[in-house]
């Protein structure tokens, strides 16, 4: 069996005698079985070797202290680059871990409700969000599940929440969507100077609808950016100024009528009279009011 010896630094391995080396010295049987047993090095330090680059010309194991980087560097086998080991440092509690150009740091704590921004190649920091905008990168979607999971614990109602008072200006609203810059420029949204709680606004050439509400997939209230409305489906009810809604009123009927929509009432006839009756039908069951 061969064994090697690794040589404490102010000795010397010449002329070593395997029958008499005594614990200065760390013996490896060939095997490089692990080492068993406490190593006492008394007070002596390791001291790696300095170098302020990278071998060009590296073997797998070698290791050194980088002068310029500040970092211990190693060459691993398999791996065609120095690799850095990276001392942490002492951790800050409510602190996050990042990387600096140097090594790593930590953030100071944040406090209750702030969020870690980013800034750039710059330490990150943390931020209260009160006037801040976010800008999405990709669309964003939001899944109310109130039947278990985290809203189960949480025991609310809502999914999104907005809360406050719109603030009384026609620039904006308390929730607002959709196009321009909301400043009361042209094009902007132009709402009512006490305020507004649901604003949308879209630009001229959008040709789609603005608010569509469905009930699996039946639409029974739309806006469309042609300026018309479409309220309900064939089964809608309809109720106005607080009447409890009824189904709509169908099977009228007429013929012969003549388009007529104007009479004199102090010289009229029957004849103009159903004309005129006739042509109201027909007007009401066109706008859907009357079938």
């Amino acid at each position: 069996m061969t064994e090697f010896y690794i040589v404490p630094p102010r000795k010397t391995a010449q002329s070593l005698d395997s029958n008499t080396l005594n614990s200065t010295y760390l013996r490896l049987d060939a095997s490089n079985g692990p080492l068993l047993g406490k190593l006492d090095m008394g007070e002596q330090v390791v001291q790696l070797g300095l170098k302020a680059s990278d071998p060009s010309s590296p073997s797998g194991g070698q290791i050194y202290w980088n002068t310029t980087s500040k970092t211990i560097r190693v060459y691993v086998d398999g791996v065609t680059t120095w690799q850095s080991l990276t001392v942490m440092p002492s951790s800050t509690q409510g602190g996050i871990f990042y990387g600096t150009s140097g090594g790593t740091a930590w953030t100071a704590a944040g406090t209750l409700g702030q969020v870690l921004k980013s800034n750039g190649v710059n330490p990150p920091t943390w931020m209260t969000i009160t006037d801040q905008e976010l800008n999405w990168a990709a669309p964003v979607k939001i899944t109310y599940d109130p039947s278990g999971g985290a809203f189960a614990t949480y025991n609310k109602n809502y999914g999104l929440y907005t809360s406050g008072t719109p603030r009384a200006t026609a620039d904006g609203a308390l929730v607002q969507f959709g196009h321009g810059a909301w400043d009361g420029t042209a094009g902007a949204f132009a709402g009512s100077a006490s305020g507004t709680v649901l604003g949308i606004n879209v630009p001229t050439a959008f040709g789609g609808n603005i608010v569509d509400i469905q009930e699996n997939g039946v639409s029974y209230l739309k806006v469309t950016a042609t300026n018309s409305v479409t309220i309900g489906a064939s089964s809608t009810t309809i109720g106005l100024y607080g009447v409890t809604p009824v189904a709509r009123v169908t099977g009228y009927n007429v013929t012969n009528a003549e388009t007529d929509r104007s009479y004199d009432a102090d010289a009229t006839t029957v004849t103009e009279l159903a004309n005129v009756l006739g042509t109201l039908i027909a007007d009401l069951k066109n706008t859907g009011i009357i079938g």
